[in-house]
């Protein structure tokens, strides 16, 4: 009989407790607690998801007091010795080439780019965080070559981009870009190369390279011309001479290359079929064309020799890395 009792005595205060239904004063309450659990949620979630931007903009308040000299100085160095950048986009999927600029003017904690080559653009640029790489330089007895800013507008000319605004730099770094040491290249002949355009290379041993190493003794004949400046097994850079006709490549174009090695063994040139993109853009001496290019893929020909099948190549070309170290090792050429 005990049991029965309790319940009733329960279900009788349940009762009560409802039976003129809730006030306003509990809803207030119920909306105050929720709002209280979910304003610190939204703000993790903010400061979470914009971690980055507000780390660099409170760097760049901070930094409106901090070293005012050494960034003058470096602000009148990239005015004065026209200093080209390369452009990078950060973004989730990896690093985006986006373009190659000089500095145009410093103003009001913004700085202002003159867009020299570009890649096409399809998405929107405002307020992308970029890094921006130069030439290594010295202030102060220390070593510069990048810096981090965000995309504050952009100007077009046409389908092309002219110009960037970004926010002026609260500081600058030196970063290392490159996981391979480029060698350069001392003796003519060691390494050959062909070049061909995007469009062509799902065919490159069938149609005529755009450029190309010229032969000993050939120089003065060829037009559009292909020197090796330097060359790792992650990436080469070109001077490309353009004769009468000829287009430069452009930021982000994908190129096909053939690329010659003298084998100290053989004595003869090992051939490398290699897919490349074009990383930067820049005017190199006697008016040839310089272009910087990161190796992605690595052709095998089969069946009839013409048809090529890419396989990515991750960091580096590993026949081209063997090949080259034995150059080196074996008979101590310097590339």
């Amino acid at each position: 009989m005990f049991e029965p009792r309790v319940q009733l005595d329960f279900l009788r205060v349940i009762q009560d407790t409802f039976a003129r239904g809730s006030t306003k004063t509990d809803v207030d309450k119920v909306i105050l607690q929720f709002f209280v659990l979910l304003i610190p949620l939204i703000l993790l979630f903010l400061i979470w998801y914009y971690y980055h931007f507000l780390s660099f903009y409170l760097r760049w308040l901070a930094g409106k007091f901090r070293r005012r000299k050494s960034r003058e100085k470096i602000r009148n160095y990239f005015l004065s010795q026209n200093v080209r950048l390369q452009v990078v986009l950060v973004d989730r999927s990896g690093p985006i080439p986006l373009c190659s600029a000089t500095v145009a003017s410093f103003e009001k904690g913004r700085m202002v780019l003159d867009v020299e080559s570009a890649r096409s653009v399809r998405f929107r640029l405002v307020g992308r965080r970029v890094v921006c790489f130069c030439n290594p330089f010295q202030v102060g007895g220390r070593k510069y070559n990048s810096f981090e800013s965000y995309v504050l507008g952009a100007r077009w000319v046409g389908p092309g981009l002219a110009a960037l605004r970004l926010f002026s730099p609260p500081g600058f770094r030196y970063s290392v870009r490159r996981k391979h040491r480029r060698k350069r290249i001392g003796r003519p002949g060691v390494i050959k190369v062909r070049v061909w355009s995007g469009a062509k290379v799902g065919n490159l041993m069938a149609t005529t390279p755009d450029f190309e190493t010229p032969d000993p003794g050939q120089e003065g004949q060829a037009t559009n011309l292909a020197e090796v400046v330097n060359i790792s097994a992650g990436g080469m850079r070109l001077n490309l001479t353009l004769g009468e006709g000829a287009a430069a490549p452009r930021q982000g174009d994908d190129l096909g290359l053939l690329v010659g090695v003298l084998d100290p063994d053989k004595r003869l040139h090992k051939t490398f079929i290699i897919m490349g993109s074009v990383q930067s853009v820049f005017p190199a001496k006697g008016g040839a064309v310089g272009v910087g290019v990161k190796f992605n893929s690595q052709g095998r020909t089969r069946g009839d020799g013409t048809l090529i099948h890419w396989t990515k190549v991750g960091e580096e070309v590993k026949d081209l890395a063997e090949v080259m170290a034995k150059l080196e090792r074996k008979h101590k050429v310097r590339l």
